[in-house]
């Protein structure tokens, strides 16, 4: 086992074991929040723990739950966070079932916000509409390539301007059959994966920027408020600096940054949002958006220290109680 893996698993039982102290102790209301994650990571999530631990503290109860588990009555549940639901493409069925499910319930973000956000290419249109400066995508609709695969890519590949290129489903998390193709003989490579993965959905065909080596800026907003900043290096097309993320001091994020962010938690189709996470990349001067996360972005509590870790956990506590109250 790694030394990062045991710091973890004994950071964790630290904090499973003060939570249950605090449940005993602290709970002096009624209300209950439902962390939702899935029953891959219910409860192993540090940034979940760190919440939950701040929910009771503040005498409401919080449980982390997954949106797979059957028995789950959820409307026990005064308000529902989305935290980390990750893994859903591959339930994605499922997913669109528990949604309609829990929609007339106090869920954050709402599910029409869900819906249009874990779809990228409704995504990629609302940042068009609203001219904002995301990355140029061409979407190759569910089952063309099957059809005529090769005018198809061909057409695609000329209007992002050639390659290199990225291609990705359009329903996907975590960086899953994300491929950076370089030319002509790689498409060839990976033609019968990218046939079986049209078959079940829409792809998305984008130019690769190289300055994503340089980082990946994700900027946080709880409640409109920008309160987290970081630069992330997913390491997803390629594997170097695989997983690493550095914080960022908001109080120094570019003012052009600042105001691109802005913007975006100001879009009508965006009004009834809890959090947002904006991933962008500098290019030259200039900020291009990559993602607008909208569910189950991981929002990197664990990252702050101190006064600030504690600021914006009270602020996402905040946000909700106002919310409940409604």
């Amino acid at each position: 086992m790694s030394k990062i893996k045991r710091i973890y698993q004994k950071l964790r039982r630290r904090y499973l074991q003060e939570i249950n102290s605090i449940k005993l102790k602290r709970i002096h209301t009624k209300t209950s929040v439902g962390l939702v994650s899935c029953d891959a990571w219910e409860k192993r999530v540090y940034d979940d723990l760190l919440l939950q631990k701040s929910f009771l503290k503040s005498g409401i109860r919080a449980e982390i739950i997954s949106w797979q588990n059957k028995d789950i009555d959820f409307t026990q549940y005064d308000a529902l966070l989305i935290t980390s639901m990750w893994g859903y493409q591959e339930n994605i069925d499922d997913l669109r079932v528990w949604l309609k499910k829990v929609e007339n319930l106090k869920i954050f973000n709402n599910t029409q916000l869900i819906r249009n956000n874990f779809d990228k290419s409704s995504q990629i249109k609302i940042l068009e509409k609203n001219n904002l400066s995301t990355i140029p995508t061409v979407i190759i609709k569910k089952g063309e390539l099957s059809n005529s695969e090769k005018p198809i890519l061909d057409g695609a590949i000329s209007k992002i301007g050639g390659f290199p290129i990225v291609v990705k489903p359009s329903i996907s998390s975590g960086g899953e059959n994300t491929f950076l193709i370089k030319d002509t003989g790689a498409i060839k490579k990976f033609k019968k994966k990218l046939q079986e993965i049209n078959l079940s959905g829409d792809i998305l065909l984008q130019p690769f920027l190289p300055e994503i080596r340089n980082g990946e800026i994700s900027v946080v907003a709880i409640d409109r408020n920008i309160v987290n900043a970081v630069v992330r290096f997913p390491g997803v097309l390629d594997k170097k600096d695989r997983y690493t993320v550095r914080h960022i001091d908001t109080a120094k994020l570019d003012s052009k940054l600042v105001k691109l962010c802005e913007k975006v938690i100001s879009v009508k189709d965006f009004d009834d949002q809890l959090y947002i996470r904006i991933d962008v990349v500098k290019r030259e001067n200039e900020y291009i958006i990559m993602e607008v996360e909208l569910f189950e972005p991981q929002l990197f509590y664990y990252l702050l220290k101190g006064e600030e870790r504690k600021r914006m956990l009270n602020a996402m506590i905040e946000a909700i109680k106002k919310r409940i109250q409604k």
